[in-house]
């Protein structure tokens, strides 16, 4: 089939010269910028994040003083927000970017076909057969469920294969259209990757592939492809860096969101929230290790006429102690919450406590916090409730150690 004449718009003499070249390779790079930074802003965002797997952010001194050893680690296991929302956004585009890739490239594929195949014969068919490979790879993808990191890394490899498998068909039919497509695959690479171990393996091949390519087309020098490439990975790694910085803002944004619903404010323990969210994987542990949870419910006597006698800003000043007594006083490794107004829970895995020297050991401690000096002492009261995991609902302890209490406080006749 005869091909399209050239210098339709242009002179021929121009469209051959190698500046005409080098100014099209930079109105393609602008355009293609501007057409990412447009496609990021339209980019769907994935859903808000557990509470439960921003544990991590919380300050090491809290950690530290709530968290047993035996399910601490778990903690630590969970992801860190910023990288999560990375790599769910990045489950979430690579798919289409890898779709919409292997779309284009069967189309264009088959429009050389139909142009240039008598001049150039099979070698063309590799472009549309590598285009609907990746169609396929990118249906697989987005229903394989495999993790963000592999699929983050799977695009890595396939957009290096991309263009190494472009730059090859560019030497072989000595076109230096055929080469820019490397080009464009360069800076779309980094920005859909999202990550910048992958984006900067991705840039240094694609430079690496473009340049040795670029020395044996011979439209345009060596230096100039060289100097393309170079810009084309650099676009790419800016592009990066503007999508990361909504990304990670967002992230922690949510994190501290989620912070600060999970610990109360005033007294610096966790919130019913943070407690609840914390729960199961508490749970969990003590499932595996053949353990109890226990729950410990704390009472502070007659608040009310505290805050009656000496005022609400004194009130507070009891609950903040209660809330470090209870620390120092309970068990190692129980989590302490502010349950309600004047209430705390402690949960923790392990066996049942002794609630008479439990409630000894609290008040001891709220003594030594000084901050009952000259007023009259402040006491609590207790109950105790254990479970085994697998059959007994946090409710259901709860439920327990309140009537444990109301027994020792109200006894019947």
């Amino acid at each position: 089939m005869t091909p399209l004449p050239s210098g339709l718009l242009l002179p021929s003499e121009i469209l051959t010269q190698p500046w005409f070249g080098i100014f099209g390779l930079f109105v393609a790079f602008n355009t293609i910028i501007y057409l990412g930074l447009t496609a990021a802003k339209l980019t769907p965002w994935p859903q808000q994040i557990h509470p439960a797997r921003v544990r991590q952010i919380i300050p090491d001194s809290l950690e530290d003083a709530q968290m047993q050893k035996s399910y601490r680690a778990a903690f630590r296991q969970l992801d860190d927000p910023v990288r999560a929302l990375r790599e769910a956004s990045a489950q979430q585009t690579i798919p289409l970017a890898l779709a919409l890739v292997g779309s284009l490239s069967v189309v264009v594929g088959l429009i050389y076909i139909l142009l240039y195949y008598a001049e150039e014969g099979p070698v063309l068919l590799f472009g549309p057969a590598f285009g609907l490979l990746l169609v396929v790879l990118s249906m697989l993808l987005s229903r394989s469920g495999v993790s963000g990191r592999t699929v983050i890394w799977c695009w890595t490899l396939l957009i290096i294969a991309f263009m190494v498998e472009t730059s090859w068909r560019a030497t072989v039919l000595d076109s230096a259209v055929v080469l820019s497509y490397a080009l464009v695959g360069l800076v779309i690479a980094a920005p859909v990757t999202l990550s910048w171990r992958a984006s900067i393996t991705a840039a240094l091949c694609g430079m690496v592939t473009i340049g040795i390519a670029g020395a044996i087309v011979s439209l345009v020098d060596t230096l100039s492809w060289s100097v393309a490439a170079i810009t084309a990975a650099l676009a790419s790694l800016v592009l990066l860096y503007l999508r990361l910085a909504t990304i990670d803002r967002l992230a922690l944004e949510q994190a501290n969101s989620n912070l600060l619903r999970s610990t109360d404010p005033l007294t610096g323990a966790f919130s019913r929230t943070g407690l609840m969210a914390l729960a199961s994987t508490i749970a969990e542990s003590a499932e595996r290790s053949h353990e109890d949870i226990s729950v410990i419910l704390c009472d502070l006597v007659d608040m009310t006429g505290i805050n009656e006698d000496y005022g609400l800003e004194y009130g507070d000043d009891v609950l903040r102690a209660t809330a470090r007594a209870l620390r120092v006083a309970l068990p190692e490794g129980t989590l302490v919450a502010r349950w309600g107004g004047d209430g705390f829970l402690g949960l923790l895995q392990g066996p049942t406590p002794d609630a008479p020297a439990l409630t000894h050991a609290v008040d001891e401690a709220l003594a030594d916090t000084g901050v009952a000096l000259g007023k009259r002492p402040v006491t609590v009261h207790l109950g105790v409730a254990t479970g085994a995991p697998a059959t007994t609902t946090l409710e259901e302890l709860v439920t327990r150690a309140a009537r444990t209490i109301d027994d020792t406080t109200h006894p019947t006749a």
